[in-house]
């Protein structure tokens, strides 16, 4: 989740009403992911199986730029043997990853980002899951998309967006899913020259407000119309849940 101008008690107090800040700060931990290990069929099952680093000991603090905190952990849990392991008997998963085509450098480099990396990472999740041996251990995955994502389009990024959507959303593959797909979020001086542009006619999507609203999600779905297990959250879901 983007901490963004979030501090760390109200990020933390997001996670539900009777949380132990202090416990839950302790639990957090840092997993380094080498996506191309994990993307290669070649490498793939031995990377998964292969010991992972122990998480440093610090507390959590802002990172330089005083805006988005670096992930440390304020005590030493023990530290997963495998980096399968990490992935396994967690409730609730978010996927947030994404970039552009800019700033990827090339389309196939942003294809890579958005939807390979992106369902290794769902796949690896399910996988985890069903090495448990109990399946009701994972609830929800939740994923960031964004809005007018569409596999049939025929723009990069929505066909990109909505394929990766599509493929978090079969069958089988979790019990409930929640994508998230907010319009044009607010960076701050994060922002891209033509993000800033279209923020002058079109009011940006706090990024806060994404988070606020995933994690809000997890404890308390959303209803969905439908018997679907699947339910697509838009800028005014998102908007209501983070208010």
């Amino acid at each position: 989740l983007s901490r963004r101008s979030i501090p760390q008690d109200k990020w933390l107090e997001a996670f539900g009403p009777s949380l132990d800040i202090t416990k839950a700060a302790q639990k957090l931990s840092v997993v380094a992911i080498d996506w191309e290990k994990l993307t290669d069929p070649k490498t793939r099952g031995d990377y998964l199986h292969s010991a992972q680093q122990p998480p440093s000991s610090s507390i959590i603090a802002p990172s330089p730029d005083n805006n988005i905190a670096a992930a440390t952990v304020q005590a030493t849990p023990v530290a997963p043997p495998t980096i399968l392991d990490a992935f396994k008997q967690h409730h609730y998963v978010a996927m947030c990853l994404g970039t552009t085509r800019k700033d990827a450098g090339s389309a196939e480099a942003f294809r890579r980002c958005d939807f390979d990396y992106v369902t290794a990472f769902a796949q690896t999740v399910r996988d985890a899951a069903a090495s448990d041996g109990n399946q009701n251990v994972l609830r929800c995955f939740s994923q960031v998309s964004s809005q007018g994502a569409d596999a049939k389009s025929w723009f990069l990024y929505m066909r990109t967006k909505g394929e990766a959507d599509d493929f978090v959303s079969q069958a089988g593959l979790f019990p409930r899913v929640s994508i998230l797909r907010p319009g044009l979020l607010g960076r701050g001086d994060k922002a891209r020259t033509v993000e800033s542009i279209i923020s002058c006619f079109v009011t940006p999507m706090p990024v806060k407000s994404v988070a606020l609203a995933l994690v809000r999600d997890f404890f308390s779905p959303t209803p969905n119309s439908s018997s679907s297990h699947v339910t697509i959250l838009h800028n005014g879901d998102i908007n209501r849940i983070a208010a």
